[in-house]
């Protein structure tokens, strides 16, 4: 097989992969859609109590449940895609499944990268149709439980996102910097998160997920343990005070030092799929 890149091959994998494993698509988002179903009511039903007893937060009753779901959802988004990521080759889980794959009429970068999409991209499509389905029975419930309160998530977070890309576009208002740098780092964060648990699940073989998962816990306690034990010593204490636009540049820096990093992780795991084998180690693809 060719080792070129066809788009008309790479669609046709992509298809392939879609038709293959819908029912596995669908009952993943179904899950996740049920478990989301939990957490909106446990919220909407304190917000509910809450506005019943006439407490007031200063918000209006969307945003006061976007408030309140929006660490939440981030959490389970998270969560959702890393062990999805680290899930990327479940479907060579048997030697019947790695052959069939194995043997797609497409080179390994149209294999590797059908697997990717559907790996990480189709996670956030799946979050995203479980957040809608998740909304649309909350507001049924609502409905006919308390018609005066109806708020919406789904239309909430379109909201939120429509505002960021309008800071990003008004990138050059200075006003706008420093909201956008977060975003940034926020973002590079989760590009190397994904990618750690890409490299992970083309890693390992055997519970991808429970490995990769605590493999990073390690790494964020320690991480963490390090940080307290530098401010205990006091060796913060010792770094001048930086304005804002030092302290940007810094986040800037590591944002692209966790990027590269990041394409570096895809890199390694593309190439450890390149050396799959049908008959591979126990434990490890290789």
């Amino acid at each position: 097989m060719s080792n070129t890149f066809s788009i008309k091959r790479f669609g046709m994998i992509l298809r392939w992969n879609l038709l293959t494993n819908w029912r596995h698509y669908l009952n993943t988002t179904i899950g996740m859609a049920i478990g989301l179903v939990m957490i909106v009511f446990t919220t909407i039903g304190d917000a509910t109590r809450m506005k019943e007893m006439g407490i007031e937060r200063g918000l209006s009753d969307t945003d006061m449940i976007v408030w309140q779901l929006g660490y939440m959802l981030a959490f389970t988004a998270f969560i959702f895609c890393f062990v999805l990521a680290a899930y990327i080759f479940a479907n060579m889980g048997t030697k019947l499944q790695r052959e069939t794959f194995m043997m797609l009429p497409g080179s390994n970068a149209e294999k590797y990268l059908s697997r990717l999409l559907f790996a990480t991209v189709g996670a956030i499509v799946q979050f995203a149709l479980a957040v809608m389905v998740a909304d649309a029975i909350q507001a049924l419930y609502a409905l006919f439980m308390h018609p005066d309160f109806l708020p919406s998530l789904t239309l909430a977070a379109i909201k939120s996102l429509g505002q960021n890309l309008l800071i990003g576009i008004t990138l050059g208002n200075s006003a706008h910097v420093n909201m956008v740098i977060p975003q940034v780092a926020a973002t590079a964060v989760l590009l190397f998160s994904s990618s750690f648990a890409v490299l992970g699940g083309t890693l390992f073989r055997k519970r991808p997920a429970v490995i990769t998962g605590s493999i990073w816990l390690a790494l964020i306690i320690g991480f963490s343990y390090l940080m307290a034990q530098m401010v205990r010593a006091g060796v913060l204490d010792r770094i001048p005070v930086l304005d804002v636009s030092e302290l940007n540049w810094i986040v800037i820096v590591v944002s692209a030092v966790m990027t590269a990093l990041a394409v570096i992780n895809y890199w390694l795991s593309y190439r450890i799929f390149c050396r799959m084998q049908v008959v591979c180690n126990k434990w490890v693809n290789l």
